[in-house]
């Protein structure tokens, strides 16, 4: 399990047929990765999500939609970007996330959403999206869910936390981390803070049960 930069694809992942970990998968999260930065007057998020549409009815996953606090301003998403990968004839081709399609809208009084849906998706494809949250509150840090519909392959949380921020970290975790790593995070000769790096790898999805 690893992350890749933005739009670069293994030709493995787009042969691959089936999720080796989670058989029957309509798709499959290859990776997750968010960081974390906290500022003094706010918290920013980089989240960066990789997903292999194995079935037709998996091509439901190109249909996204990012939902966030918007009262008060509190919190915003920013640049949006989202990729389709396809390959053709034993080539990769990519197909961009027109902007002009991205949709917001009030869910509630309280909330937004943001909807788009990727290009050219079909069984087979690898699409990549990512996005900036603001969260615009003093010493805010975002909930992060790792178990989901989807089986997921592998996820990361890189978080860098200063000190004057002392947060309770409460994992509900039923299975064995693959990176769980605190280094400091030092300015000149100064510790500010500390970074930390938190992984899973192979998480089935949640199996919603039958009535």
């Amino acid at each position: 399990g690893r992350t890749q930069p933005y739009g670069q694809v293994d030709t493995a992942d787009l042969k691959m047929t089936e999720c080796d970990f989670d058989k029957g998968a309509n798709a499959v999260v290859l990776f997750d990765k968010t960081d974390v930065n906290t500022g003094f007057s706010s918290t920013s998020v980089s989240v960066h999500r990789r997903i292999k549409i194995l079935t037709k009815k998996g091509t439901d996953e190109g249909n996204i939609t990012l939902t966030y606090i918007s009262r008060h301003g509190l919190e915003s998403i920013s640049d949006i970007e989202g990729v389709t990968m396809n390959l053709e004839n034993g080539n990769v081709t990519y197909s961009k996330l027109d902007k002009t399609q991205i949709i917001k809208q009030a869910s509630d009084k309280n909330f937004k959403k943001i909807t788009f849906t990727l290009p050219n998706v079909r069984q087979g494809s690898v699409i990549d999206y990512r996005y900036k949250l603001s969260l615009g509150y003093e010493g805010a840090f975002p909930t992060w869910e790792f178990q989901e519909q989807l089986p997921v392959r592998y996820c990361e949380l890189n978080a860098a936390i200063r000190n004057d921020y002392s947060y309770k970290i409460i994992p509900n975790v039923k299975q064995e981390y693959v990176k769980n790593t605190k280094t400091a995070w030092v300015k000149g000769s100064d510790t500010v803070g500390y970074n930390y790096t938190w992984a899973f790898k192979n998480i089935g999805s949640f199996s919603n049960e039958p009535f």
